[in-house]
């Protein structure tokens, strides 16, 4: 049996992600750690730090492309400036999920 280190978004003695599942790591590493490289874009989310230190798995691979990185933080800042537009645009409307609304 030949030992090998694990692959990105695993660690060692943990259940394998599918390509898939471990695909949708990469948001939430850039959203946990992605400050570190763009400070401008930081989203500050304490929940999706916590998550993945519940997960144990290694994302330091996925934050290796700074490309990625700034995409996904961009499109994030993005869909949370369009849902504030929207929930300051409609009194009645009510939103939560972590938003940023001030």
């Amino acid at each position: 049996m030949v030992h090998r280190p694990p692959e990105p978004g695993q660690v060692a003695d943990a259940p394998a992600l599918s390509p898939v599942e471990s695909t949708l790591l990469i948001p939430l590493a850039a959203r946990a750690h992605g400050e570190h490289l763009f400070p401008h874009l930081a989203v500050n989310d304490t929940h999706d730090a916590a998550t993945l230190a519940r997960l144990h798995v290694d994302v330091s691979p996925f934050l290796q492309d700074p490309l990625s990185i700034h995409g996904e933080l961009s499109r994030t800042r993005l869909v949370e400036g369009m849902a504030f537009d929207f929930l300051s645009a409609t009194p009645k409307a009510e939103g939560q999920a972590g938003l940023r609304t001030v």
